[in-house]
């Protein structure tokens, strides 16, 4: 990726952001899978940028802020290093889906192209990888992780990584 770092102190740095609804309530997880699963399971969707840079991490923070997401609607959750801690700390467990690195990510492309097209963002953005995070909420044996992989990612082009939340 072309440089673009403004004349500061730089280090390579990684961060995540996750950004969530905040007015989106937990939704029925049935639509999720395609075999029927009992009542009372529910999930939320947050979406996850890693990034790796150089540069002025307040200026990646406002570009987050500013270019992935709403002010009014969204709140963003940062993190150091390369993995996020939850946003939502009361689910039972959740899945991290993402493209795998050689298949062509559509979003990843376009922010890229947003990235380049700014004058002086005041970072050098080095790597990118976006996550769909799925939360679900209630009894994990009404809805395992194992069958919401297996009916969720498409093995070909995503990947995929299961996390408790304790």
């Amino acid at each position: 990726m072309p440089s673009k770092t403004s004349n500061m102190n730089t280090s390579k740095t990684n961060c995540s952001a996750e950004i969530v609804s905040r007015f989106a309530p937990a939704k029925s997880a049935a639509g999720l899978v395609y075999a029927p699963i009992g009542e009372g399971v529910e999930y939320r969707e947050t979406r996850v940028y890693e990034l790796a840079f150089e540069g002025d991490s307040g200026a990646v923070q406002k570009f987050i802020r500013e270019v992935l997401s709403d002010e009014h609607a969204q709140d963003a959750h940062f993190s150091d290093g390369t993995s996020s801690s939850p946003a939502i700390a009361d689910a039972t467990y959740f899945v991290d889906v993402s493209m795998k690195r050689n298949v062509l990510d559509l979003e990843k492309e376009y922010l890229l192209k947003y990235y380049r097209s700014l004058k002086d963002p005041g970072f050098s953005l080095e790597d990118l990888v976006i996550k769909r995070r799925i939360y679900i909420f209630g009894d994990a044996s009404v809805l395992p992780a194992s069958q919401l992989e297996r009916d969720l990612v498409n093995p070909v082009i995503q990947e995929s990584v299961t996390s408790s939340v304790l």
